[in-house]
């Protein structure tokens, strides 16, 4: 992946017939593997799901009841990327999970506008480890997962996705010489 990610940003010389060696300066292919693991870790975040490996992560996954408001809570792994949706035995379709400032997430505080098994809402907590269900069956500590689908980070060194995610790597010399200011 190093070497594809090398000749995509042209850090690579494309010219095979003459050797180049140095013993002083940065450490391109450590400099290049820190850009293409945080390339990787944002496509992970922010990629359409074809792009990206979604996992079921229900069989990893913690459900607690929360003490105050009585929802059924699911702690999220420290790899998880991003959660996509939850679904609990009894609804009759997956909940998306949404973040905590949405209207939706606000509408759940009324008990005449807040979801239910036709349409489950899952509203992620702020820090991003918890998602709360506001769905859930009325007796919350009998809840059990179904699904979680979710994004996650298979490692360091592993790199998982789809080849239409090649062309958001972005070129280092793409744009023009004058607005990188290396025209002379």
């Amino acid at each position: 992946m190093l070497r594809k990610w090398m000749l995509l940003t042209r850090s690579e010389p494309l010219l095979k017939g003459c050797t180049v060696s140095r013993s002083y300066g940065i450490d391109i292919e450590a400099l290049c593997a820190d850009e293409m693991r945080l390339w990787y870790i944002n496509l992970l975040r922010t990629a359409e799901e074809r792009m990206v490996p979604v996992t079921d992560i229900a069989a990893k996954v913690q459900l607690t009841v929360d003490a105050v408001s009585g929802h059924p809570v699911v702690t999220l792994p420290v790899n998880c990327i991003r959660a996509l949706s939850v679904t609990l035995a009894g609804w009759e379709r997956p909940a998306p999970v949404i973040g905590p400032d949405t209207r939706t997430a606000r509408m759940q505080v009324n008990p005449f506008a807040c979801g239910g098994v036709c349409r489950p809402v899952a509203v992620l907590r702020p820090g991003g480890r918890e998602i709360e269900l506001f769905s859930a069956p009325t007796d919350p500590s009998s809840a059990r997962i179904a699904s979680l689908q979710a994004v996650m980070d298979p490692g360091d060194d592993t790199y998982t996705f789809s080849e239409d995610a090649i062309a958001t790597i972005k070129e280092i010399f793409r744009q023009p010489a004058a607005q990188a200011g290396l025209e002379w």
